[in-house]
């Protein structure tokens, strides 16, 4: 008897040795991925400025159709604007709760605005959560917004109040409500939106993407394919865009 007991014993301590060594493996790994994130943290890079404030031109310009040069980076859901048939193509990805993202802002919704005929900008989300918890909730907040055709004006909203919510006295889902009424969106289609975390597989699929194409922190542009990492000058704009005027 005691002898059928360890046979029917034995496969059942195989299988928890088995279990105990892969989830021993599993939080080894998401242990180092969290840390690693949190190394990561997003960084400018202050070379990119210079380099494209002299080489604007070159940097700029595409032999083929810019659109063509940018499709990898590219995705069918992100929100857009400008001119599609433009030569400057400009793939984004940007955290709303990073600070480069932020500084960059102040310079590029002023250079979208200046050439909104002779450029084409895509915004892609690479929220750092272990870093910057509410990013993904704003990242969700602004493709609600661009479903009602207002990306632009809650990309607007969102980094206009980034100070506030730094000084941590914000409620951030208070504050996105907010947001949304005062960009006169539908607030009820909005609220159900962000509810039902609409787009949040599309953000996860930003952020696949952006790991898969080297980006290592925000904001980082691809340029008409050309990648270029950290905050990037008003004068380097206007060397980029030289080639339109």
């Amino acid at each position: 008897m005691k002898r059928k007991i360890k046979i029917l014993l034995l496969p059942l301590i195989i299988v928890f040795v088995y279990l105990s060594i892969f989830f021993g493996v599993f939080i080894f790994k998401k242990g180092n991925l969290t840390q690693q994130e949190k190394n990561i943290d997003n960084a400018k890079n202050t070379n990119i400025s210079e380099g494209l404030s002299k080489n604007g031109a070159n940097y700029g310009y595409a032999q083929n159709s810019a659109i063509q040069k940018n499709s990898k980076y590219s995705s069918l859901f992100s929100p857009k604007v400008g001119n599609e048939n433009s030569k400057v193509n400009v793939v984004i990805f940007y955290d709303f709760d990073c600070i480069y993202s932020w500084e960059e802002y102040k310079i590029l919704y002023n250079v979208i605005k200046k050439n909104y005929n002779n450029g084409y900008f895509e915004f892609r989300n690479f929220p750092l959560e272990s870093v910057h918890p509410n990013s993904r909730a704003l990242a969700n907040a602004s493709m609600c917004a661009n479903e009602q055709k207002k990306f632009l004006e809650m990309f607007n909203e969102i980094f206009s109040n980034f100070e506030d919510r730094e000084n941590g006295s914000v409620d951030i889902n208070t504050a996105i409500k907010e947001y949304a009424k005062n960009i006169e969106l539908d607030t009820m289609q909005f609220n159900k939106c962000m509810s039902d975390l609409k787009y949040d597989k599309i953000i996860n699929k930003d952020i696949v993407d952006a790991i898969n194409f080297g980006v290592e922190g925000t904001p980082t542009f691809f340029i008409n394919g050309q990648k270029y990492p950290g905050v990037i000058t008003q004068e380097a704009w206007d060397g980029v865009f030289k080639i339109v005027k």
